[in-house]
């Protein structure tokens, strides 16, 4: 059997028998790293770098074929086949293969961490309860005899040295984790022989280890030996002097006066060393509940019992509960850290510069702070962060450090306690994380803001109860019934969940009632404010907070900051760098200080936010600055609606009008401000678009008020404006189209009769087009089919003219459709080919789909039902692939006629309903009327008159106010036939 020594002093032996040709430290080093990290394959080039880092590659492999041969030689010395079963070889890698425990090989080191690994991985509920880990551990300790590969000096091999003095740590720490363990088990066993064997150990590794001190003298002190447990304290005192310059602990003090004054108990003095060895803490005293974050809190806990996740950074926004959270995380975390939790309060320091690399004031005022909040006396002459770092390194605790985002130049103290404390976790807020490798960032947003459309379940939103709780204790006669209820959801709703605008914003009901203060605070952050004696000055006010973090901003990021107020529910990255001229990494920084909410899309674009409350403060700052930002804004959002306008009316419109929808605020605000300072260079290119969105998702009434608003605006401009005939002319049109879809017909005509007297000074044919097919539209829905023809040639005879491919093809759909209605098939038929020609020549899926939906009226006409559901299936598809709401609506219709003919009546009503919900949510009194013409036809061919009848006059009285003098007759028809058949 091969075995190794690694620990303490190199030695190798076969069978007992000592090898004696390990004859240099670089093949010693070689089998010693290749034992080690036996769990992978390496490369030649790299093993010859890390023993010879600064030679040429040739020579440094040449080397390792050296040692390679004197390795074998070596382990051949006792064992002819043994190097062969233990090294895997090629031409390029090297891999001593220990996957599994080889029964004839044993290297100390390795089965050393194997025990600490199977133990940390061992699933036991609590280690000192385990035995078989306890046995680990315990035999783990018992192969640390030293530190690994002592006194050894390699020429040329920095890299290796690097790697052997991190392993070197890394073993010393887990041997003393290790001896840390043994020694509070078994003093809780009072197994005291045992307790003093591991303390003298501890002692040996570390001679100025003050805990194993405290344990060894109580052990000494039961077993009578109370004179030698006093001499111990003497020898520590002497120790810490020498080594450290400093006194002992008041522990320690603690442990040595109790042993003068009290028998040589156990049981005594183990309730000393509990009391002052029981976890502690320094948190704040709960004062009112805790609500939410159940998730996040059991997650942080996770991470921070990880050893990998020892420094974790809590991102966000003044105000939104990174401190409640960590304080709630710590207070849960009490029992799992044996020497503590304690929190550092960061706010009372000086404000530094982010921007300094080190600034020693700052480390020595942070250094004060831990060590007051850990009750650390620093005195002696060893310097204060040595004194820190030295007790840290003693300790298993978790240290909360809070608002560390203003106090960034000290965080090199956090970076030291990282390398030289292991058995430290740090818990970090800040508003800009403290970028470090080995930081965990995890952002924290506010707390879920409750759907108002989910009313009965508003009470189990933490961010109600919240508020509600807040607001009991300071309107006591406020009632939490339903209404209450909703006005509370409003209003955390409007602060994105922000815990302490929550807090601000029930305090504020001692001045005012809930009914007005959505409306208040939307108006102005400076309803949230308070003047409670509890809350931390700087947490009084939202105003506060944002001034806070306003001032540590450079002028730049001000700047930037406040022009992106302007957006509205956000922007993408590309509009925010057009409007505030800032670049990428103006954007990224706002984002790392929380000031700024980052969005990735599933299409890869980042969008940027800012919060509501933030948004308002933000634009206070812009000043004089705001009408230009604005106009930039506006410029940018109508070129975005200019640039979809082809993509709108091509094979996928409901991609740019999810972006449009997307942003359809930022476009709203941009449309404005083009309206009130009567811009009319940059409203032209995007009325188009903006009018073919609309239609697309059904908007209406939105499209009324919008272009309404802007005929206003542009016709208090003077005659001479250059393109305001054109501007004008559009915008009539396009009103007119929405209005078509309202059935508002007295409003489409004056709407239609201004657009025609500005068209021909537009100098724009494609205008006089729209009016003349819109106007064709609303004379055949009016019933006057011969206008309505003539209209809509001339219509078509202009598009054929100019080649717009687009008009074409809508102006032959609704030509096909007054000859459906004036029972013409075979006409019907030949348009509604040539508009589905021309659909597929633009690749208009829109116009496609109703070119279907029509060819599907003219076959239902026929009888000819299967063609004519082949063509309604053929219209869906595209509409439910484009989400066109107007045409599904259309459909659903259509396929309940196919369902009614079928006599399949509740198919047919389910149709009809899914019809009639999407006309009534977007106001389209056409299609709203056809559906209850429908739906007493149906009625009528199951012979339920008295239930037709009523469906049938509401479907005429909308028909009659939008003057649907065909619509009418329809219904006309329908209700005599009821009258007929009841008259029977």
């Amino acid at each position: 059997m091969l075995e190794i020594s690694l620990l303490g002093n190199f030695q190798a032996a076969i069978n007992e028998q000592p090898l004696t040709r390990f004859r240099s430290d670089k093949v010693r080093a070689l089998l010693a790293y290749l034992a080690i990290e036996n769990n992978r394959a390496h490369r030649r080039d790299s093993l010859a770098t890390l023993l010879w880092t600064d030679a040429p590659t040739s020579n440094g492999l040449k080397n390792l074929r050296g040692n390679l041969y004197r390795l074998k030689t070596a382990i051949e010395q006792g064992n002819a086949t043994l190097y062969e079963q233990l090294f895997d070889f090629s031409n390029r890698s090297v891999k001593l293969d220990l996957g599994s425990p080889m029964p004839n090989v044993w290297i100390d080191a390795v089965h050393f961490e194997r025990l600490f690994d199977e133990s940390e991985s061992h699933q036991h509920q609590d280690i000192y309860s385990c035995s078989d880990c306890i046995g680990r551990v315990e035999t783990a300790v018992s192969l640390y005899k030293g530190e690994l590969l002592p006194g050894f000096n390699l020429e040329d091999a920095e890299l290796f040295d690097e790697w052997l003095l991190l392993k070197r740590e890394q073993y010393h720490q887990q041997a003393q984790n290790g001896l840390d363990l043994l020694i509070t088990y078994y003093f809780n066993q009072k197994q005291v022989a045992k307790v003093r064997q591991y303390c003298q150990r501890q002692l040996e590794l570390e001679p100025w280890h003050e805990k194993a001190y405290r344990y060894l003298m109580l052990a000494l002190a039961h077993g009578g030996q109370r004179t030698a447990a006093l001499a111990q304290f003497e020898k520590c005192q002497q120790v810490l002097w020498d080594e450290l310059g400093v006194e002992p602990h008041k522990e320690t003090i603690a442990v040595y006066e109790q042993i003068k004054t009290t028998e040589a108990d156990l049981g005594k003095q183990t309730a000393v060393l509990t009391q002052l060895d029981a976890p502690r803490d320094n948190l704040p005293a709960r004062t009112a509940p805790y609500f939410g974050r159940e998730f996040e809190r059991q997650q942080l806990i996770t991470y921070l019992l990880d050893e990998n996740y020892r420094l974790v950074t809590l991102l966000g926004e003044g105000g939104v509960g990174k401190t409640s959270l960590s304080i709630e995380v710590g207070r849960e975390l009490v029992e799992h850290f044996r020497d503590g939790v304690w929190l550092i309060q960061l706010a009372g320091l000086e404000r530094r510069s982010p921007d300094a690399l080190f600034d020693a004031q700052l480390e020595g005022e942070m250094i004060t702070a831990v060590s007051q909040a850990l009750g650390l006396e620093i005195a002696g002459q060893m310097s204060p962060k040595e004194q820190l770092l030295t007790y840290l390194r003693q300790n298993r605790l978790l240290l909360i450090f809070d608002n560390y985002e203003h106090v960034l130049a000290g965080a090199d103290l956090v970076g030291d306690i990282l390398k030289r404390a292991p058995q430290v976790s740090m818990l970090v807020t800040s508003r800009e994380p403290l970028n470090f490798v080995s930081e965990f960032v995890y952002p924290v947003q506010g707390l879920e803001p409750p759907s108002l459309a989910e009313k009965e379940n508003l009470k189990t939103f933490a961010s109600v109860q919240l508020f509600a709780d807040r607001a009991s204790r300071v309107a006591r006669n406020l009632v939490l019934d339903g209404n209450t209820i909703e006005e509370i959801a409003k209003i955390v709703t409007l602060v994105d969940g922000n815990p302490l605008a929550i807090e601000l914003a029930a305090a504020s009901l001692r001045k005012r009632p809930l009914s007005t203060l959505f409306n208040e605070i939307n108006a102005s952050i400076d309803t949230l404010a308070s003047r409670q004696r509890d809350v931390p000055q700087r947490h009084r006010s939202m105003r506060g907070v944002f001034v806070d973090s306003w001032q540590m901003l450079s002028d730049h990021e001000q700047t930037v900051l406040a022009k992106l107020a302007v957006f509205r529910g956000g922007s993408a990255q590309e509009a925010a760098q057009k409007v505030t001229g800032a670049s990428a990494l103006d954007l990224e920084l706002l984002a790392e200080k929380s000031l700024v909410q980052v969005a990735f899309q599933e299409n890869g674009q980042t969008r940027f936010r800012l919060h509501e409350l933030l948004r308002q403060f933000a634009l206070e700052q812009l000043g004089d600055g705001l009408e230009e930002t604005t106009a930039r804004h506006s410029e940018t959002y109508l070129a975005f609606l200019a640039d979809r306008a082809d993509a709108l009316l091509g094979e996928n419109p409901q991609i740019p009008a999810a972006e449009i929808t997307q942003d359809f605020e930022n476009v709203r605000k941009g449309w404005q401000t083009a309206v009130s300072t009567q811009n009319l260079k940059t409203i032209l290119p995007a009325i188009y678009p903006l009018s073919t969105f609309f239609q697309l998702r059904g908007r209406y009434q939105e499209q009324v008020a919008m272009f309404s608003s802007a005929i206003d605006s542009f016709e208090q401009l003077e005659e001479i404006a250059d393109g305001k005939s054109t501007v004008l002319a559009r915008l009539f049109a396009e009103k007119a189209r929405g209005l078509i879809r309202l059935g508002e017909f007295v409003d489409v005509e004056e709407s239609l009769k201004k657009g025609f007297e500005l068209a021909p000074c537009s100098n724009e044919p494609a205008i006089v087009a729209r009016l003349h097919l819109f106007n064709g539209e609303v004379l055949w829905r009016r019933g006057k089919y011969s206008e309505a023809i003539i209209e809509l040639e001339g219509a078509l005879e202009m598009a054929v003219e100019h080649e717009s491919f687009e008009l074409q093809g809508y102006s032959n759909f609704n030509l096909g459709i007054v000859k459906d209605i004036l029972e013409d098939p075979s006409q019907a038929t030949s348009y509604f080919e040539h508009a589905l020609s021309a659909s597929k020549e633009t690749h208009n899926r829109r116009l496609e789909a109703y070119s279907y939906n029509s060819l599907g009226n003219v076959a239902f006409a026929l009888l000819d039902f299967s063609a004519a559901k082949k063509c309604y299936q053929n219209a869906l598809e595209l509409n439910e692939f484009i989400n066109d709401l107007q045409g599904k609506s259309l459909i659903y219709n259509n396929l309940s006629l196919i369902a009614g003919e079928e006599r399949n009546f509740d198919s047919a009503r389910n149709y009809l309903n899914l019809s009639l919900n999407i006309a009534k949510r977007s106001g389209n009194k056409g299609v709203e009327a056809l559906v209850f013409n429908n739906l007493g036809w149906i009625a009528l061919l199951e012979e339920k008159f008295e239930e037709a009848r009523p469906l049938l006059e509401i479907s005429r009285r909308i028909y009659k106010k939008m003057g649907d003098q065909r619509g009418i007759n329809i219904v006309d028809s329908r209700l005599a036939e009821i009258a007929s058949k009841l008259e029977r």
